[in-house]
């Protein structure tokens, strides 16, 4: 959780009020996540579909997606991955400085190479496949709804 000086919340659990490399459009409103994944599961735990503007972090390039509770519906680049840290790096004392800053939109396997090259132990997964991984983190909550 994050608070501004006030001590209002203006982050939790991933979505974000301050600005981030991921932009994330609930309708109207405008609001960022924390790293490329949350992008991915926020939707199912919002009960709402989202459209997701980021970009590579290796190559700059756009990257766009529609994200419903139930699936991905639309992506662009085709070939999208996304990285994911090592879980013994991972300290939920500060997820965002330890994972977060480590999971990120890869466009295509050349961007995915470069970028593992100098990351040791990270993996980069396909765009489905953190999806999944987002939904099964997400289901325990979901389902004390």
């Amino acid at each position: 959780m994050q608070r501004d000086q006030q001590g209002r919340v203006i982050a939790f659990s991933g979505l974000s009020l301050p600005q981030t490399a991921h932009r994330f459009e609930l309708g109207e409103r405008e609001l960022f996540t924390w790293c490329a994944w949350d992008t991915l599961f926020l939707p199912a735990l919002l009960d709402r579909p989202a459209h997701v503007r980021s970009q590579c972090h290796v190559t700059g390039a756009e990257v766009r997606l529609t994200v419903e509770p139930e699936r991905i519906r639309e992506h662009h680049p085709q070939t999208l991955l996304v990285s994911f840290p090592p879980a013994a790096a991972v300290s939920t004392a500060d997820i965002t400085g330890s994972f977060c800053c480590h999971v990120h939109f890869l466009a295509g396997p050349h961007a995915a190479d470069d970028w593992l090259r100098d990351q040791p132990a990270t993996t980069a997964v396909t765009l489905d496949e953190a999806f999944e991984l987002g939904r099964n983190v997400a289901r325990p909550l979901l389902a004390a709804r």
